[in-house]
């Protein structure tokens, strides 16, 4: 399951938004999900907040604001809070796959076979055959492909 990371309202100054082209009309809403070309201020499990680069990574809108977005990443258990523009994002839709199906992992940088429990949103909980079920998590699309 997601560890839950909490909000933190971003009442920075200004500049801290700067970035934003104010005359990007956001082209998308709240709770859908996209690809977005590059990042801002993101709080994490780490408590503070950095510049996180995430171009081309799947993000959930949580808010629509000047010129931007609040999104949400969801990387392995952790969900991470960040700002990203307008400009160049783009919808994701995701393939997703039956319960049961065998597919492959990619989990750090290496591919580990796993088998699809339940599927929400477009995310598949998945099983690692002969890992303990505490290893069991919510996969993205991106890190997962399907095995023939």
């Amino acid at each position: 399951m997601f560890r839950e990371i909490a909000l933190k309202t971003f009442c920075a100054a200004p500049a801290a938004f700067a970035f934003f082209s104010a005359s990007a009309s956001p082209a998308f809403s709240v709770g859908e999900y996209v690809s977005v070309p590059a990042v801002g201020i993101a709080s994490g499990t780490w408590g503070g907040s950095a510049a996180v680069p995430a171009a081309g990574r799947t993000a959930r809108i949580l808010e629509v604001i000047d010129g931007g977005y609040m999104v949400e990443f969801y990387d392995y258990s952790d969900k991470i809070v960040s700002t990203a523009p307008t400009e160049g994002a783009s919808k994701i839709e995701f393939k997703t796959y039956p319960v049961g199906k065998d597919v492959t992992v990619i989990w750090g940088d290496k591919p580990y076979a796993a088998r699809i429990l339940k599927v929400r949103d477009g995310f598949h909980w998945i099983t690692y055959p002969g890992w303990p079920h505490s290893w069991d998590e919510w996969v993205g699309p991106e890190r997962l492909n399907c095995r023939k």
